[in-house]
């Protein structure tokens, strides 16, 4: 969340929180297909609900006797001395399983938990209409998990946040698994809105019932939370003058999501609407640059859990979860509200025409192989014809260089784009930029087609450093951006290691190479924690391969030195699968392959490859910029993303155009 402290106003102040449509999960969603419609992410009940206290299905599961919210008694009260005895103060650990996850569904559940869990499933499907909104009635028991597993995961990440910053309890501590009782943790978690998910809103509450909700808690997290809430309330989130800037809970917080929202819808500043989202580093590039995204749209779930997170300004509601060839200009334009769209911006999948995917020697003689029958290559389609019936003043569309190459009939398909915004009312440039020349520390060539409804586009971005693979070389340009410029700050970690969570003190801006990177565009952002500074597992083989490379060093080394034993992959169709990075370089291209495997970035000097971290300060990702899901949702997140400080530069060439020619 870079530059909020100039971006949020008035952040003393916390004004009555108004409800926010919640999204509806995955697995919720195919549990309930019969039972409601959806635009994006929201969910519209289509059938009317009948007038009793319950239509909720428990699917044999019977609500215990003592199970009901309001009453303030614990759900399963009998297990939590057990839970805490067994797991410790701070409770439930990441497994090796999941300890490079972030708000993941939960993978493993202990015994007691899972019974607990039960427990609530059966409560909720008990409950009168309206107790819990978001679920719909009808629901089945596993949609209603759905649910409920959502909530967990979000407890556990929140949880896992708390004892990085304050550390365990003290297990002397008196227990009190009544939350409510004490009043930071009550003030924060009304803040947050904890149990959103299910559509329970605990402002205007009353105390009995704010205390039978402590029962929608996890019991073996209820000891943790209320001891790191009351630190956390007492220094951070105060009752008057709450530190919103310092807080590292506040993408949880639903106040605070809910006030930088109200105050960018404000703004006059100029508007986004970005398809094929994904994580969000096109639109992290276009809001560095001061743009307002309006509306963002992606088909993977997971991505879009990303962009939320870091992208609190944006309200749920147009965080749309899609097929973009079934949105139609007029949801577009009902969330536009009237106002003109400045730039629609985009970036369709590129797999289909990436070089990336045919990195054999065999395959590499014959690329496009399947082009033409590769769906995924035409939903540009889609962009464009949204783009002719909103009619923005610039369009942005971004793809690998591949998508100039690969041809149907004797044509690319970036002359069907252009050809196609051209026919429409539009003027359009080809722009092939690196984005070294940028100042990002990665060797990373894209095309952008941009087009204008004007006679005039915007100028063409003027790289100010130095580019090694274009035959432009300036040698009066800047030196480039290299791997150790991203990284060198960042605590060694041997493979197999670190949590999507931990503590850290990042150095003193003293340092030289601070000032050329990690500086110049604010990307240490969270000085207490890091997010996602964690290494895969590597067997012993290929860590005794790692340690005989030097940086610069690939497979065609290890065979020169006669240990073709140690080598996994055929010579002959990979001859540059190893791969030691050179530290005094841009890192090679940041690719979604790496969820696969990491063989191919080995470090400069460690034995491993690059942690998730030091991939994502290579695509200019600010450290508070964090990745939700599983190891491999975030590779992928991250290899098809956009580097924002990329996105930036052009962002910046259009809000000059936009400027001059209002």
């Amino acid at each position: 969340m870079r530059g909020i402290e100039q971006t949020m106003q008035g952040a003393d102040e916390f004004p009555g929180r108004g409800t926010v449509a919640r999204p509806l999960r995955g697995r919720a969603r195919a549990a309930n297909k019969k039972v409601e419609s959806r635009v994006g992410l929201n969910v519209v009940t289509t059938e009317a609900r009948p007038n009793h206290k319950s239509s909720r299905g428990t699917d044999a599961l019977t609500a215990p006797p003592n199970a009901t919210i309001g009453s303030g008694a614990p759900l399963v009260a009998a297990t939590v001395p057990s839970l805490v005895d067994e797991f410790g103060p701070s409770a439930w650990r990441r497994t090796e399983l999941e300890r490079r996850d972030f708000y993941h569904r939960t993978r493993e559940f202990p015994r007691d938990v899972s019974q607990w869990r039960n427990g609530v499933v059966a409560l909720i499907a008990a409950a009168p209409l309206g107790r819990f909104p978001n679920i719909p009635a009808g629901a089945t028991s596993e949609a209603i998990r759905a649910y409920v597993d959502d909530g967990i995961s979000k407890l556990r990440q929140i949880n896992e946040i708390l004892v990085a910053l304050y550390g365990d309890p003290p297990s002397s501590q008196r227990h009190d698994e009544n939350l409510w009782g004490e009043k930071h943790a009550r003030r924060i978690l009304t803040r947050i809105g904890v149990f959103a998910e299910t559509g329970v809103v605990e402002r205007g509450l009353d105390r009995d019932d704010l205390d039978g909700t402590t029962s929608l808690i996890p019991p073996n997290l209820r000891f943790a939370f209320s001891s790191g809430l009351k630190i956390h309330g007492t220094n951070v989130c105060t009752e008057r003058n709450p530190k919103c800037v310092d807080c590292d809970l506040r993408s949880f917080c639903s106040d605070f999501r809910d006030r930088w929202a109200t105050q960018t819808e404000q703004s006059d500043a100029p508007v986004t609407v970005d398809l094929f989202c994904g994580a969000g580093g096109l639109t992290e590039g276009f809001s560095r640059a001061g743009f307002r995204a309006s509306l963002v749209a992606d088909y993977d779930e997971m991505s879009l859990r990303t962009f939320r997170f870091n992208h609190p300004q944006v309200r749920d509601a147009n965080v749309l979860l899609c097929d973009v060839r079934e949105l139609t200009a007029e949801r577009l334009r009902k969330t536009l509200a009237g106002r003109p769209l400045d730039v629609l911006v985009g970036a369709p999948p590129c797999q289909g025409f990436s070089m990336a995917g045919n990195r054999s020697k065999r395959t590499a003689k014959t690329p496009g192989v399947g082009v033409r029958l590769d769906e995924r290559n035409y939903l540009f389609e889609s962009f464009v014809k949204l783009a002719i019936e909103l009619k923005p003043r610039l369009v942005l569309m971004e793809n690998v260089p591949g998508m100039e190459t690969a041809c149907v009939q004797g044509r690319s398909f970036t002359d069907m784009a252009t050809s196609a915004l051209e026919a429409g009312g539009f003027v359009t440039a080809r722009w092939k930029l690196d984005a070294a020349a940028f100042g990002v520390p990665q060797e990373r060539t894209r095309l952008f087609v941009v087009a204008s409804r004007s006679k005039t586009l915007p100028a063409k971005p003027f790289g100010e450093y130095q580019t090694l693979h274009h035959g432009d070389f300036d040698p009066d340009a800047l030196p480039q951006v290299t791997f150790d410029d991203a990284t060198f700050d960042l605590p060694p970690i041997a493979a197999g290691e670190g949590l999507a969570v931990r503590r850290w003190s990042p150095k003193a801006d003293s340092d030289r190479r601070w000032r050329r990177f990690l500086g110049k565009f604010s990307l240490v952002t969270s000085p207490r924690i890091l997010f996602n500074h964690t290494v895969r597992y590597h067997n012993e083989r290929d860590l005794e391969l790692y340690s005989l490379l030097a940086p610069g060093e690939d497979s065609v080394h290890i065979l020169e030195r006669g240990r073709r034993d140690l080598m996994r992959y055929r010579s002959e169709v990979f001859d540059d699968k190893y791969l030691r990075l050179r530290g005094d370089r841009p890192c090679k291209t940041i690719v979604s392959h790496l969820a696969k495997d990491g063989n191919g970035y080995v470090h400069p000097r460690q034995d491993r490859s690059i942690s998730f971290r030091e991939a994502a300060r290579v695509q200019s990702f600010h450290d508070a910029y964090v990745f939700c899901g599983s190891p491999t949702d975030q590779w992928i997140q991250l290899g098809n993303a956009v580097p924002p400080v990329f996105g930036e530069a052009i962002a910046r060439s259009f809000r000059d155009y936009l400027s001059r020619n209002k």
